[in-house]
């Protein structure tokens, strides 16, 4: 994980994008600072494919956080952000914030069970692998 900071107050989870995937900022589609509704879920697939990689949100419950996320990588937490109520987007390592990319670091509310869950799967590995040679 490479850390990324918003150049916008509206690209969060832009940013967090290029973070979890160590590409160059800029390169990640701008999907706005609260993408709303399921209307953005096809430009991130349209994004992730050529990288080999698939994207799910789930909800929090107490058997992701204990049993799921320590096993897994790099994810975002989506919930509210703690001193502006507004959804925001964070980088997590089983399920704590290792990166807030709002220059403000004021991260998300404490109240996991208002937040979401967003995983990065690897479809192909050899597409990836392939991908960010060619970026290196």
């Amino acid at each position: 994980m490479r850390p990324v900071d918003c150049r916008t107050a509206d690209d969060c989870f832009s940013a967090c994008l290029e973070s979890v995937l160590e590409i160059p900022e800029g390169w990640a589609p701008r999907f706005g600072a609260h993408p709303t509704g399921q209307e953005w879920l096809p430009d991130l697939a349209k994004f992730l494919a050529p990288w080999g990689m698939a994207y799910v949100q789930l909800g929090w419950s107490t058997h992701l956080a204990q049993d799921v996320l320590p096993l897994l990588g790099y994810h975002l937490l989506i919930g509210p952000h703690r001193e502006t109520g507004r959804l925001h987007s964070v980088v997590a390592l089983a399920g704590q914030i290792v990166h807030d990319p709002n220059p403000a670091r004021g991260g998300l509310v404490d109240d996991r069970w208002k937040c979401e869950v967003g995983l990065f799967v690897e479809k192909d590995p050899a597409v990836r692998a392939f991908k960010f040679a060619e970026i290196t």
